[in-house]
Order: structure tokens, then sequence, then C-alpha cells
């Protein structure tokens, strides 16, 4: 069980934050710790009663990481992979702030192409999942590094990927991925997805299915209303 201080920052284990969901209480131990950083108890109690969960996976030239926020009542967890195993960084943030939250996590930016430059083209499944295919699992050309030890915060630094690039980005240059899923707790609706492909130089492709899937031109401006759009869908105000 790990929940600890590393300078200024909260460190929890998947393991530990997995047996919160659901539990009575939160365990003393993790409170005592959590109590130690602003907002630490409320991000505990997100975790053991959460409204909506959202998992953002993230495909860059630094490697695959798999981030998750977990929005409670009063405050949402947002677990960072910093590339460490198991070991996650815990922020805790307003729920008005998710939005931004999910939008650093997939290196939204300015983009240089407008979708009046470019035209939907069909990509296969295989081709998208080879983005997240990791270490010995990725097929021989998929082009996508191995983790390595210490590494960032996955989406935030742009750069290329050192061998070649994923068959899904390489007819339009992208050189990272990501995806999204999105779930209220306890609801039968089917969870929200948002998938994508981006580049400096490629601009941004979300992929869409009407009815085969397509990579569609889009800019910045429309994934950041529809990540604005994630929490009011999943967990209205009452």
């Amino acid at each position: 069980m790990t929940l600890r201080l590393e300078g200024d920052a909260l460190l929890v284990d998947t393991g530990t934050w997995a047996r919160l969901a659901g539990a009575e209480q939160v365990d003393p131990e993790l409170a005592q710790v959590a109590a130690d950083v602003p907002g630490g108890e409320q991000a505990l109690e997100a975790g053991r009663d959460p409204r909506a969960v959202v998992q953002v996976q993230t495909a860059t030239p630094g490697g695959v990481f798999t981030h998750e926020a977990w929005v409670g009542e009063d405050a949402v967890a947002v677990l960072l992979d910093l590339g460490r195993g198991d070991e996650r960084r815990l922020l805790v943030l307003p729920p008005d702030h998710l939005a931004a939250s999910l939008a650093r996590m997939v290196g939204l930016a300015p983009r240089a192409h407008a979708p009046a430059d470019r035209e939907p083209r069909p990509v296969s499944e295989s081709d998208l999942e080879a983005w997240f295919a990791q270490g010995e699992e990725a097929p021989a050309d998929a082009g996508m590094p191995q983790r390595p030890v210490e590494v960032g915060q996955g989406a935030e630094s742009h750069g290329t990927l050192s061998v070649g690039r994923a068959g899904a980005g390489e007819s339009v240059g992208a050189d990272r991925a990501w995806r999204l899923v999105a779930a209220a707790v306890g609801s039968d609706d089917a969870p929200l997805m948002l998938a994508a492909v981006d580049g400096r130089d490629s601009g941004l492709w979300v992929v869409g299915a009407d009815p085969d899937l397509r990579l569609v031109p889009v800019t910045p401006t429309e994934v950041w209303r529809e990540l604005a759009s994630v929490l009011p869908a999943l967990a209205p105000p009452p």
C-alpha cells in the first residue's frame, strides 16, 4: 500500500487507488498522509465514491502513458502516469478544471493546419491500435518506442518519434496519438469515447466512424469543446 509525499508531490500506486473504490471509509493511514496536502482528503473521497471516471491513454515520443481522472462531489483526483510502473502522481483539482487537465494530458495546442487544408481519409483499427502497443507486443513496423525509465508527462513535450511513425498517422505526418474513455459511475449509458492523432506538422485528426473508421481533420478549438463537454455529459449538476 503506497500513498506518500515526495517533495510537494503526492504519489500513489494503482493497487492502493483501486482498493479505495466502494470502500465504506478511507483507510486512516491514507487519510493521514492526504491530510498534509491541500484537497488531499477530497481526492481520496473522489476515489472512494466517484461520480465519473475518465481514462486518457497517450502514445508520445516518450512512450505510452495511461492517466485517469476520478470525479467526486467536491474534487477531481487526477492520476498522472510518470512512466514509473504502477506509481502515479495524484493531483487535486476543482471539478470545473477537468477540461483543462484533459487538454494538458493530450497536449492540446495551436496547430497551423485548418481543416480546409485537409480531407478525411480512411484508417484501420489495427493501425490505430499500433500506436498503443508497448514493449515486445508492439509490431515490428509500428514505430513505437519503448518507455524509458524516467519521462515527463507524456503529451506535454512535443517532438518526433525516434523510430518512424505508427501506421495510423504516417499518411498525415502525425507523431502522437491519444484516446479518451469516460463513464458515469452506476450508469447504463455507453461511455463517451474520443480518439485522435496529432502533430505539429500534421495538425489534429479525430477518429470518426460513419460507418467506416476515418481520420477527420479538426481544429484544437473543436477538440477543446469536446473535452469541455465531458463533465456536463457524465455528471450534470443535481
